[in-house]
């Protein structure tokens, strides 16, 4: 048996552009709902007590601040953990670091289930531990060929 290539892998920072891109949709689609549902239960509820406009102007603004606190905090979240992701490959353990979460480490014993899906390969251990190797990691090829050999020698699924 071959020992797993060892090693530190990081994500691939131009695909941070697409992830984040994705995480703007989201985000606006949220916020366009709820400034929706603001002016909606504006008029629904509100105009019967003889509020004006105002009311709804006022709301629509407090909403607005709201959002743009919202964003500029989950942005810089967003930065910070995708600069600290961390995968590291040992020959008999894979463990994954990332600011904000705790840090995962299976051993290759404790391994479970290697399960591959769009967003990578999922590795999950025993006592409920997992971790993702997200396809956007620099050197996800040899990770995911090093797991799959993890499987071939007596591994999970094996």
């Amino acid at each position: 048996m071959t020992p797993a290539p060892e090693g530190r892998f990081r994500l691939r920072a131009g695909a941070m552009a697409a992830v984040a891109a994705r995480m703007n949709r989201r985000f606006a689609l949220t916020a366009a709902m709820a400034f929706a549902l603001l002016v909606a239960l504006a008029f629904g509820m509100l105009r019967g007590d003889g509020s004006g406009p105002r009311t709804l102007v006022f709301g629509l603004l407090l909403l607005l601040a709201l959002v743009a606190l919202t964003y500029r905090r989950r942005v810089r979240r967003f930065r910070a953990r995708w600069a600290s992701f961390e995968i590291a490959l040992e020959p008999e353990a894979i463990a994954r670091t990332v600011e904000g979460y705790s840090p995962v480490r299976i051993a290759r014993g404790e391994v479970t289930a290697l399960e591959e899906h769009a967003a990578g390969v999922t590795v999950r251990g025993a006592g409920g531990k997992g971790l993702v190797v997200p396809r956007e990691l620099e050197g996800y090829d040899e990770v995911r060929a090093a797991l799959a050999g993890w499987r071939r020698s007596g591994g999970p699924g094996a």
